[in-house]
């Protein structure tokens, strides 16, 4: 109980900074802390509040100088509200978010930049239902240790759900082969949820 008011008081108090921050135009600390406020609401599994303090920091971004620091924030603030917005079950909306964004940064940078890696693999995992591409994020999770420790855990929460809905596939059985216009049909689906097990042994999801 103490520890979930110490992150509501840390999520208050990095957002007043963040205005504080605005007054000042010193922007560069007011995307990190919208960036620490948003991880507060993570730890407290609080998604729709951290997209929103990071769905923010994208519209201060405009105001750095500095054309390579631009780059990194559209790039790192795009990729975190996409996988917010996918746990939101709004896919296609991050997926936008993640074309729009891509028209603001330096094609090269765009290209080459492994959080884009991390969301291509996802993209097309989920489109192609091939857990390999979400298999080669895991192998290659130590890649990402500048993220801090709830922004980690908000891609391994994605990774499990894309995981999950690739694994359980619903079989549907109908019991007559014949029926007739006004028939009641008894439609019963199968649900395999054994991969399930299998998150509850993974060390990597750390699953409770």
């Amino acid at each position: 109980m103490e520890e979930k008011i110490s992150l509501e008081r840390a999520k208050i108090s990095y957002f007043n900074a963040a205005r504080a921050f605005m007054n000042d135009e010193r922007f560069d600390d007011v995307l990190e802390c919208l960036r620490l406020a948003g991880n507060a609401a993570l730890h407290e599994d609080q998604i729709l509040e951290a997209n929103k303090f990071f769905a923010n920091a994208i519209d201060y971004i405009p105001e750095l100088k500095d054309e390579e620091e631009q780059d990194y924030y559209y790039v790192f603030f795009s990729v975190l509200n996409y996988m917010c917005l996918f746990l939101k079950g709004k896919f296609e909306k991050g997926l936008n978010l993640i074309k729009k964004i891509k028209n603001r940064v330096d094609d090269t940078y765009f290209k080459e930049n492994k959080l884009i890696y991390l969301i291509t693999d996802f993209i097309v995992a989920i489109r192609d239902k091939k857990l390999a591409y979400l298999e080669k994020v895991e192998k290659n999770f130590n890649e990402y240790q500048d993220l801090k420790e709830a922004e980690k855990k908000l891609i391994k929460y994605v990774l499990m759900i894309a995981k999950i809905s690739i694994k359980i596939s619903p079989s549907l059985k109908i019991e007559e082969k014949q029926y007739t216009t006004n028939d009641i049909i008894n439609l019963s689906a199968k649900i395999s949820t054994e991969s399930l097990l299998d998150f509850s042994k993974d060390s990597f999801y750390n699953y409770k």
